[in-house]
């Protein structure tokens, strides 16, 4: 077997095991715990990698990506043995990869008799109702909802949506005095005030429609949306998904000393912060059915063609990847805040989940469907090249 030392390259690689459950968080630290110079060569000579495919992670290295990946336990050429790693990881915002959990979340609500998916959300939510109809579980899901759009909120002069800016700490009483929260309801109270349109047969993409689901999850589980993620980390013994702190909210839109973005406004769209290799636990968890029944999970993937394929909370379709010999089924869910992107791609009849990171400014992912760009090429040699190796 092939050994390389991928430490040197400076690469987000980590690699996760059917059955496999040991969380490996002290091999990604936080931003302000970032390694000195004499950590990282230490690690150079201490963290080996054993890697026959390795030309996945080479690759991946000279496009600027970062991954990490998800596989069956039986592809032995594909293991991979970790001492620590602590060079290149990435922790920071999960973006729209927090609709992907919420949908999640949602699933079990309906499992556990808590929610379902056709019934009025007003049900839930009764600041909700007004003299237009109300929309459904599954319209918030798939964006049909006639809610307010905070990209349509006046922006500033950083160019910044107001909504962005609303404010999600306030005083609250404690048992010893006034204490800092930052549970305001801002974000909810925006999105449902005003409301002028029916829920649609159409689609149109609004951060919104996620941040109602989060408040009726709340409603519906007497939880708080940050104690049910943590709930779901520990479920897929993911370790490094949650909503950040006070201090950890804020973020920089571009590099450093650029206009910062709150990232509690976000709600249950996109206010997680994690690294790669916690969604790929949560992937490997989903496959493996600790997170939902696979009825429950065969719903959540149920994509609309007349919704571009959108699915509940993914995007679920078929694809040609180069050396496969068929079209392969895809769950796709992107995510994107300032200069960082991401892609989660599940592959469910391989048994596998590929997870992609850049925050290069103005990167090109490229689209699968076009069979160009770094996903489509990363994607087939993860799903095509490698299957073909086992």
């Amino acid at each position: 077997m092939l050994l390389r030392w991928l430490i040197g390259l400076g690469i987000a690689a980590a690699s996760v095991h059917a059955g496999s459950a040991q969380a490996s968080s002290s091999c990604y630290p936080l931003p302000s715990q970032q390694p000195t110079e004499a950590e990282r060569e230490q690690a150079r000579f201490t963290s080996d990698y054993t890697y026959e495919a390795f030309d996945l992670y080479e690759r991946a290295n000279e496009l600027g990506v970062l991954l990490a990946v998800s596989i069956p336990e039986g592809v032995t050429d594909f293991s991979v043995r970790i001492a620590c790693e602590r060079i290149g990881a990435y922790y920071g915002p999960l973006a729209s990869i927090t609709k992907q959990m919420t949908a999640i979340l949602v699933m079990q609500a309906v499992e556990r008799g808590e929610l379902e998916l056709d019934r009025p959300a007003d049900v839930y939510l009764p600041s909700l109702a007004g003299d237009l109809p109300a929309p459904t579980i599954r319209q918030l899901l798939q964006h049909q909802t006639g809610l307010r759009n905070p990209d349509d909120s006046a922006r500033d002069a950083d160019g910044v949506p107001a909504f962005h800016r609303l404010e999600m700490v306030a005083f609250v009483d404690g048992p010893e005095g006034s204490i800092l929260s930052s549970d305001t309801g801002a974000n909810v109270e925006w999105c449902l005030a005003g409301r002028e349109s029916n829920p649609t047969e159409g689609w149109r993409y609004n951060n919104c429609d996620y941040v109602v689901l989060g408040e009726i999850l709340e409603a519906a589980t007497g939880r708080d949306f940050a104690e049910l993620v943590d709930g779901l980390a520990q479920q897929a013994s993911a370790g490094h998904i949650t909503v950040p702190g006070l201090s950890g909210r804020w973020i920089s839109l571009k590099d450093e000393g650029s206009p910062q973005i709150d990232l509690l406004t976000y709600g249950a769209s996109g206010n997680l912060v994690g690294s790669l290799e916690a969604v790929a636990r949560l992937d490997r968890a989903l496959m493996d059915g600790r997170l939902l029944s696979r009825q429950s999970r065969e719903t959540m993937w149920e994509s609309d063609p007349s919704l571009g394929y959108m699915a509940l909370g993914q995007w679920v379709f078929e694809a040609p990847l180069a050396g496969c010999a068929a079209p392969v089924r895809i769950v796709e869910r992107r995510g994107e805040i300032g200069n960082t992107q991401l892609r989660n791609l599940v592959f469910p009849d391989h048994d596998r989940a590929l997870v992609l990171a850049s925050t290069q400014e103005g990167f090109d992912f490229g689209e699968i469907w076009q069979q160009s760009g770094p996903t489509f090429e990363l994607a087939s040699k993860f799903v095509c090249d490698i299957e073909s190796e086992a």
